[in-house]
C-alpha cells in the first residue's frame, strides 16, 4: 500500500507540474487524483479507533430503539458527538447495515469531501483555478486527516462542517454559517471554539462597516439549532455538561499545558512541511492588513490548535484534535501566498507537491503515524475478539467491568451491561469520582469501591492493550480486585497470546464453565507468583 501511496502521488505530482500551464483544462484529472491519493492515503492507515466503538455502542442501542444509552435503562451522556451517532445509527435502523462499516465508509466520505470543498473554498478564495487544486492536493496529504478517516470516530465530519462553515461565511451565507457551526458542534464540543472564532469576525468586521446583519444572521442559526439540541440534551440526560467530558476533568491546568505543549511539539515535527509555510503567509497578510477570509482561516486553526495544548492533547497516535486544522492551514496558505505572489508560476506546484510528499513520507515513517497506529489497530482487533466471546458465551444482563470501554463493549452486545472504570460512561465515576491528576490523559476518574460493591461486575478486564504475548504473572493482581475476584488465564488457541480475566468469586460456578465453551480461548493455570518465592 505504501508504493502505491507514493504512485498515486507521484501521477499527481507530474501531471500538476508538467500540466501547470494548462491548469484550467486538467484540473478534473488533477482532483480525480486528489481524491484517489486521498483515498489510497486512508486506506494505509485502515485506521480503527478504540473510543469509536463507545459512540457506535450507543448507535446501536439508539438503532435498536433501547434510546441514546451506553446500558439499556441508563441515561448517560458517555458520548461527546450526538450528531455522528445518529447518522451512523439511520443505515442500520432502515436498512440493518452494518454499524462499523457505515462509520467507517462515511468517514472515508467526508474525508474526500474535505478535498472537494477545499478546492472550491481555495478556488473562491483566489479567483483562479489553479490554487484551488493546490489546496487539494495537500489537503489529500495531510496525514492526521487520513488517519481518522476510516477511524469509525467524528473526526472526518466535523473537518469537513469546520470547511462548510468557512464556504458559507465566504458566500455571504451567514445564516447557513451559523446552522453548520451548530451541526460542528453537535458533532464535537470544540464546535463551540468554531463559533466563538467566526463570531468574532464576523463581529468584527461589522463594527469596522457598520453592518450588523451577518453577525445577527449567524447567531439566529447557531441558536436555532444548538438550543432545542441542549434543552433536550438537559431534559434526557439531566445534566449540561456531557458525562465524557465530566469523567476527563480533575487535572491541573500546569500539567495539561506541559502535556499540550509535548503534544503540539511531536506534532509540529511530523507536521513541519506544511507549518513551514505559515510563517510566510502570516507575512503576506500582515502585509496587506488584510481582516478577510485568509486571515480567519489561519487565525482559526491557530485558537483551535492553541485549545487543544491548553486542555493536554490527546493519547492516541496520529495527533486526531489536529487533524481539522490542517485544511484550515492548507487553504488559508494558498490564498494568502496568492494574494501577494500570485500562485501562476511553475514554482506554486513544486512547492505544493512537495509539502504534499513530505507529508507523506511523515505518514509513512513518523513513528506515531502508520507504525503506532498499526500496533494499536491490532490492539483494538484483540479487544474486538474479546468482546465476541463474551457475547457467544455469557447471558443477557451479565455485568462485565473494563477499562477499555470501546471494541470489547460493543462487540459484547447490547444485551450485556458493561461498567466503564473510567467512568466515561458511568455517571457515578465520572461526577462523584477520585482523580487521579497525572493519569492518562482523558482518563483521571475512578473510583473502586463503587464498582465492587455497588456495581458488582460479574467479569472485569483490566487491560486495555489486547492479548499479551508472553504468559506473564498479570493473574497476580494486587487492590482493588484481590480480593473478592479470582484470576484466570486463558489462551488463544492457535496462538501464543493470553487474555487474563477475573471473575468474582461468588460467580465463579457459573461464569467459569460459559467461558471454557469457547473454541477460541483454552483456559490454563497462572504461571508461578514470583513474588511468593
Amino acid at each position: 500500500m505504501q508504493w502505491l501511496l507514493f504512485v498515486a502521488w507521484l501521477a499527481v505530482a507530474g501531471t500538476l507540474v508538467v500540466g501547470w500551464h494548462r491548469i484550467d483544462r486538467l484540473r478534473w484529472p488533477v482532483l480525480a487524483g486528489a481524491l484517489i491519493l486521498s483515498t489510497v492515503h486512508q486506506f494505509m492507515f485502515a485506521t480503527l479507533a478504540e473510543d469509536a466503538f463507545i459512540s457506535l455502542r450507543y448507535s446501536a442501542q439508539f438503532a435498536e430503539g433501547n434510546g441514546l444509552v451506553f446500558n439499556v435503562g441508563e441515561k448517560v451522556e458517555g458520548y461527546s458527538n450526538f450528531l455522528w451517532v445518529v447518522l451512523v445509527a439511520g443505515p442500520h435502523a432502515l436498512f440493518d447495515a452494518d454499524i462499523v462499516t457505515t462509520a467507517r465508509v462515511l468517514g472515508v466520505l467526508c474525508t474526500l469531501a474535505c478535498v472537494l470543498v477545499g478546492y472550491v473554498l481555495a478556488r473562491r478564495l483566489t479567483g483562479a483555478v489553479g490554487p484551488g487544486v493546490l489546496a487539494a492536493v495537500v489537503i489529500a496529504a495531510a496525514s492526521s486527516l487520513a488517519a481518522y478517516g476510516p477511524s469509525g470516530l467524528e473526526t472526518p465530519l466535523f473537518a469537513l462542517l469546520l470547511l462548510l462553515v468557512l464556504l458559507a461565511v465566504q458566500a455571504g451565507w451567514s445564516f447557513v454559517a451559523g446552522l453548520l457551526v451548530a451541526l460542528a458542534t453537535m458533532t464535537r464540543p470544540d464546535g463551540v471554539v468554531v463559533a466563538v472564532v467566526v463570531g468574532v469576525w464576523l463581529l468584527a468586521r461589522a463594527i469596522r462597516d457598520r453592518k450588523w446583519r451577518a453577525p445577527l444572521l449567524f447567531a439566529a442559526g447557531a441558536v436555532l439549532l444548538a438550543a432545542p439540541w441542549t434543552i433536550w440534551r438537559v431534559a434526557y440526560y439531566g445534566h449540561l455538561m456531557p458525562n465524557a467530558i465530566a469523567a476527563k476533568s480533575g487535572a491541573s491546568f500546569g500539567w495539561l499545558l506541559e502535556t499540550g505543549a509535548i503534544y503540539l511539539a511531536t506534532f509540529a515535527v511530523a507536521a513541519q512541511a506544511l507549518l513551514v509555510v505559515v510563517p510566510f503567509a502570516v507575512f503576506a497578510l500582515v502585509k496587506q492588513r488584510s481582516l478577510g477570509m485568509p486571515t480567519l482561516m489561519l487565525v482559526l486553526a491557530v485558537v483551535y490548535i492553541g485549545f487543544f495544548v491548553t486542555t493536554g492533547g490527546d493519547w492516541m497516535p496520529g495527533w486526531r484534535f489536529f487533524a481539522p486544522a490542517m485544511p484550515l492551514i492548507a487553504v488559508g496558505c494558498v490564498a494568502a501566498l496568492n494574494r501577494s505572489w500570485q500562485l501562476t508560476s511553475r514554482a506554486a506546484p513544486v512547492l505544493a507537491v512537495s509539502v504534499a510528499g513530505l507529508l507523506l513520507v511523515s505518514s509513512v515513517w513518523q513513528p506515531n503515524y502508520k507504525h503506532n497506529i498499526d500496533v494499536w489497530h491490532a490492539q483494538v482487533n484483540d479487544l474486538a475478539d474479546t468482546g465476541k466471546w463474551l457475547r457467544a458465551t455469557l447471558e443477557p444482563g451479565t455485568v462485565i467491568g473494563t477499562f477499555a470501554n470501546g471494541a470489547l463493549s460493543y462487540e459484547a452486545g447490547t444485551d450485556i451491561t458493561v461498567v466503564d472504570l473510567l467512568g466515561l460512561t458511568d455517571e457515578h465515576i465520572a461526577r462523584e469520582g477520585e482523580r487521579n491528576p497525572k493519569g492518562m490523559i482523558g482518563h483521571q476518574a475512578q473510583d473502586y469501591d463503587y464498582v465492587i460493591n455497588e456495581r458488582r461486575p460479574s467479569v472485569v478486564f483490566t487491560s486495555g492493550s489486547g492479548f499479551d504475548e508472553v504468559k506473564s504473572t498479570s493473574c497476580y493482581l494486587g487492590k482493588p480486585f484481590s480480593e473478592g475476584y479470582d484470576a484466570l488465564l486463558y489462551r488463544v488457541v492457535g496462538h501464543r497470546l493470553w487474555v487474563t480475566v477475573l471473575v468474582r468469586e461468588d460467580r465463579v460456578d457459573d461464569i467459569v464453565p460459559r467461558l471454557d465453551r469457547s473454541r477460541e480461548f483454552a483456559r490454563e493455570d497462572c504461571p508461578p507468583n514470583p513474588r511468593s518465592s
